[in-house]
């Protein structure tokens, strides 16, 4: 081809590029995104763009092989990937825009119709990427990003923060979720929180005492107590003999940790009209200054804005697996405690 040929075909191309202004808007769209890390970590919260092109990498192989939620099949069909060519309509986005479509909407709490202005596609297709990929970063990034250590591995990880209280385990919190109130008049009961009078799904988390998340439990309803949710969630499995669990004073569980040779680190409680003695008083800021870095942990998971807001009622089933991804993508950011 001569170099008058190349010159007419890129020349056709721009101009095809041009005329496609949907196409031309997610381009640009990506672009200021990927620009460098302050946008990354504004949009979707990585520490790094290095750090979101290393992770997108390693999904990309299985991406191209998702077969998309069908909201007419959601009930049989949620999410499913497959060693084969992918079939059906033609993608609206390249694997890397629906990668980003997705963290914006975790991160910024975007409604839908915001992400339509953004990308120029369909509602229906909003719907189904973010379905879909959903679905996909819980199973891809779960067993990466949000593994129980082992001791040896909290071990070598152990902070000096944590020097008074090297038996540590994890750290534990309960952390609530507002959603919007349901019309089932029973569901609005269920879901109602005394601590903070709203409507809302409730979780247990814990951490390690580094600050990264090791385990995120089931969302249950609002009116769920400390304790019971510590029961049903699966957490006391995991805590062998000699482990010392760290938590608030809300945590009603001592029994529950004895039963399996476990140990709390709980602030000492003052009896009733009785100060604390100067050395509960030590012992409770020591504790507090500790346990401080739950509460940060937490705060970064509610740095993704889809959780801190009023979650609608269509996206709670979804809520779970919403609170996985954001979970694990915390993984990504610096240690809490040195």
């Amino acid at each position: 081809m001569c170099r008058y040929d190349k010159r007419r075909t890129t020349e056709h191309g721009i101009r095809n590029e041009l005329n496609d202004k949907p196409a031309l808007k997610r381009k640009l769209f990506t672009d200021d995104i990927l620009k460098n890390d302050e946008p990354v970590k504004f949009y979707m919260g990585f520490p790094t763009l290095a750090c979101l092109m290393a992770i997108f990498n390693l999904l990309k192989p299985a991406a191209e092989k998702l077969k998309y939620w069908d909201s007419n099949k959601g009930k049989k069909v949620n999410f499913q990937y497959r060693p084969v060519k992918k079939s059906g309509k033609r993608r609206s986005l390249i694997i890397l825009q629906e990668f980003i479509l997705t963290l914006v909407r975790l991160r910024l709490g975007l409604l839908v119709q915001h992400l339509l202005d953004t990308p120029s596609i369909s509602k229906s297709s909003v719907c189904m990427v973010l379905t879909t990929w959903i679905f996909f970063l819980t199973v891809t990034l779960r067993d990466v990003l949000l593994t129980w250590p082992s001791k040896e591995m909290v071990r070598l990880n152990f902070p000096g923060s944590f020097r008074n209280y090297p038996s540590t385990r994890v750290i534990i919190d309960c952390t609530e979720i507002f959603i919007q109130k349901p019309t089932s008049p029973a569901a609005q009961r269920a879901t109602w929180s005394e601590y903070k009078s709203h409507n809302a799904i409730k979780t247990l988390v814990g951490i390690t005492p580094s600050g990264f998340f090791s385990f995120v439990s089931k969302l249950w309803s609002g009116s769920t107590s400390d304790r019971k949710l510590t029961q049903k969630s699966g957490i006391l499995e995991l805590i062998g003999e000699g482990d010392h669990v760290m938590a608030d004073r809300g945590f009603a569980i001592r029994d529950l940790l004895t039963k399996r040779k476990a140990f709390l680190n709980m602030p000492p409680f003052s009896k009733k009209g009785q100060q604390l003695s100067k050395k509960s008083l030590k012992t409770t800021r020591s504790i507090a200054s500790a346990r401080i870095h739950v509460d940060r942990a937490i705060e970064r998971l509610k740095d993704f804005h889809i959780l801190p807001g009023n979650l609608p009622i269509p996206l709670v089933p979804l809520a779970d697996k919403i609170l996985i991804v954001c979970a694990a993508l915390c993984s990504l950011l610096p240690p809490l405690a040195k």
